[in-house]
């Protein structure tokens, strides 16, 4: 028995004084339990260095989950002990994009996913919204 599992997404677009970073992702995908899928965050306005990303989901049954904070200018990745194993992460500096790949889905992975960047310095956190969603 297969289960779909559709990925929608939504931007948000946020703005601080000295300048707008923006991320964004593709659009809906379809999976079936058991597949992997890559989730992707491309950014604007922000460059590579040695600030963080991290990966967040959000599901009614467990709340917000912290998955990985990434090292955008070492690619080192630092995840919750939930997350081992089954999820990595890559990214690709000329690209500004970062990926977060989910191997062997699970009915339990239906969460919001969210991508934000961290300003060491700053006191602004940007977001993007995914939603992954698994019906029977």
């Amino acid at each position: 028995l297969s289960i779909p599992i559709v990925f929608g997404s939504v931007a948000v677009f946020t703005f601080d004084v000295q300048s707008a970073i923006i991320l964004t992702q593709p659009g809906a995908e379809f999976k079936n339990s058991g597949d992997s899928v890559r989730l992707s965050c491309k950014t604007s306005g922000y460059t590579y260095t040695s600030d963080y990303l991290h990966w967040i989901r959000q599901s009614p049954e467990n709340g917000l989950e912290w998955i990985v904070k990434i090292n955008t200018g070492s690619g080192n990745g630092d995840f919750h002990p939930s997350f081992q194993g089954r999820f990595t992460i890559s990214q690709d500096v000329s690209a500004t994009t970062a990926f977060l790949q989910i191997h062997h889905l699970r009915l339990e992975d239906t969460a919001m996913y969210y991508c934000a960047t961290d300003q060491i310095w700053g006191s602004t956190v940007k977001q993007l919204k995914k939603q992954l969603c698994l019906t029977s």
